[in-house]
């Protein structure tokens, strides 16, 4: 029963944006977590063949998604305790979110934006490569607690 008390708690402990998340705590949710994503891609793209399956791979996908919710605020706070800024984790986000904007205005005043698009992208690898060095870094010292040690 304590097992399962313990548990609960690691896992409300992972919505919380306190605290720290080691690089090892990081990668290893986050390797897992893109691994059963790709499963769950390759099972979604055959062909289910009766309503118990759908419904079991629907509980699966779902299951999926609020992985990548817990995701969040484990990568937030391994930027926070790499040292940088949180926003630096959710600019690509931003980005994303802007370029869209800007290619829907360009569409509704008829305008080419093959270019925004091209350079929406670049922007967007350029910021996913800087939070994937940003997460490999080690922890600041100033955020190393003295029981760590």
């Amino acid at each position: 029963m304590q097992a399962i008390i313990e548990t609960l708690q690691d896992v409300r402990d992972n919505f919380s944006f306190g605290g720290t998340t080691s690089r090892s705590q990081y990668w290893g949710y986050f390797v897992s977590l893109s691994a059963i994503s790709y499963f769950v891609k390759w099972l979604v793209s055959e062909p289910a063949s009766n309503l118990a399956v759908w419904l079991i791979l629907m509980a699966f996908v779902l299951s999926v998604a609020c992985g990548w919710l817990l995701y969040i605020p484990l990568l937030l706070r391994r930027v926070r305790d790499a040292g940088f800024s949180v926003w630096w984790a959710l600019s690509p986000f931003l980005m994303l979110a802007l370029s869209r904007l800007i290619v829907l205005m360009g569409q509704a005043l008829k305008v080419d934006t093959t270019a925004i698009v091209h350079a929406s992208i670049i922007a967007i690898m350029a910021l996913n490569l800087w939070v994937l060095i940003i997460t490999l870094l080690p922890t600041r010292k100033s955020r190393v607690s003295v029981n760590s040690a």
